[in-house]
């Protein structure tokens, strides 16, 4: 009897492009661990770690963590998912990372989602969020009551890596870095990519 195939999946994009939504509603198709470095970034930030804190720092002023960072919190969750396939939203970055990754963790598939700055620019400005992380946009998918979560009546507010200046730097950041990762990845003998023109 033959095997379902694993999907490992690569979901890159800048922010704001729709990657995440995306990869969300893939891994529950597909009964796969969604892992986004970003979240679990997050996660650190909530528990106020070491880590965590230095991370706020860096935030702050739109800059990334280290490789060595990133790895640590990401590599161990692509280890217990490996056999049964993952979804990584947003990772790599840059193309250290991605030659890392290759090392340890070939996936199946690229999908990238192309979407011009200025679009991600304004989806990101409206974006709120609670402290349990339940995501709205102020134009799209607005809440019941102006600034409080549907879900937990937390109040919602504005990540400080939403706001413009810290935006711009990252998607500045984006084209210097990761589009050079995703062309690397692309020369590779596998996977193959998927290119999704959005607007």
């Amino acid at each position: 009897m033959s095997h379902p195939p694993v999907h490992r999946l690569i979901f890159i994009g800048p922010q704001g492009s729709g990657k995440s939504t995306q990869a969300q509603i893939w891994a529950a198709q597909l009964n796969v661990p969604r892992l986004c470095s970003g979240e679990l970034i997050r996660q650190e930030m909530s528990l106020g770690t070491e880590m965590g804190l230095r991370v706020t720092t860096l935030m702050h002023e739109g800059q990334l963590l280290s490789d060595e960072d990133v790895e640590h919190l990401l590599f161990s969750k692509l280890a217990a998912a490996h056999a049964h396939g993952w979804i990584l939203d947003g990772y790599p970055r840059r193309v250290s990372q991605a030659r890392k990754l290759w090392q340890h963790f070939l996936p199946t598939r690229i999908i990238e989602f192309a979407v011009p700055d200025e679009i991600c620019i304004a989806r990101l400005t409206q974006r709120r969020v609670c402290a349990k992380n339940h995501i709205y946009h102020l134009t799209n998918t607005p809440p019941q009551v102006d600034g409080i979560c549907d879900v937990d009546g937390l109040p919602l507010t504005q990540r400080d890596d939403d706001k413009p200046k810290a935006i711009t730097e990252r998607l500045k950041q984006y084209h210097r870095e990761t589009e050079p990762a995703l062309r690397w990845m692309q020369q590779q003998e596998r996977p193959s990519l998927w290119h999704t023109p959005c607007d």
